[in-house]
């Protein structure tokens, strides 16, 4: 199930970012859920990838000693992930968090480098990819909400958040949906009281 999860978290994810932007992008639906969607998009990266994640700067589970100096209360839960191996290889979660956690020690910055747990940007894309589903696509509607949750455990089980990370994700995402549908609105009324 831990291996699962790790691959629902990580590599899927990856493939998702990638697959719903093109959807959106080349999709046959309507102009204003298109228009709708790449706005949140943006947003959600500039605002909860950015700016709340500074502002709200913080380290995961997996990082709790490193960051405090103290015995970590998921000691155990850190020794079952690292216990977990297949052919000499680690879990995903693992490998990727001790190269975030080298990154930051020896300052090196790369693409996917940093360390944040608040908000959760995993929470956040797919709230976004399953709202924007909405109406028009309601099965993927259903599934990607499946996965949110799915994820959003997986994230506490794997280290990488606390519960509340995904939980103000989540929220952040629903208000920036809700106006950004008001600025579309706008955008699209202006656009065609021109013509």
């Amino acid at each position: 199930i831990t291996r699962v999860i790790d691959f629902l978290y990580h590599p899927l994810w990856i493939s998702l970012l990638s697959i719903v932007i093109l959807f959106h992008a080349l999709g046959r639906h309507s102009l204003e859920v298109r228009l709708r969607f790449f706005l949140s998009y943006v947003i959600v990266w500039a605002v909860l990838g950015n700016a709340l994640a500074t502002f709200l700067s913080s380290a995961g589970p997996c990082y709790f000693t490193q960051v405090t100096g103290q015995t970590s209360p998921y000691a155990d839960l850190m020794g079952y992930l690292y216990s977990i191996k297949e052919d000499g290889l680690v879990l995903n979660a693992v490998r990727i968090q001790e190269r975030l956690w080298n990154g930051h020690v020896n300052t090196i910055l790369g693409y996917g480098g940093g360390i944040s747990a608040m908000p959760s940007l995993h929470i956040a894309t797919t709230t976004l990819f399953a709202l924007s589903m909405r109406n028009t696509y309601p099965i993927l509607e259903k599934l990607l909400y499946c996965y949110t949750f799915i994820i959003w455990v997986g994230s506490v089980h794997l280290g990488w958040h606390y519960v509340s990370d995904g939980l103000v994700s989540g929220l952040c995402v629903i208000i920036i949906w809700y106006y950004s549908g008001k600025l579309t609105d706008k955008i699209i009324t202006k656009e065609f009281s021109k013509i």
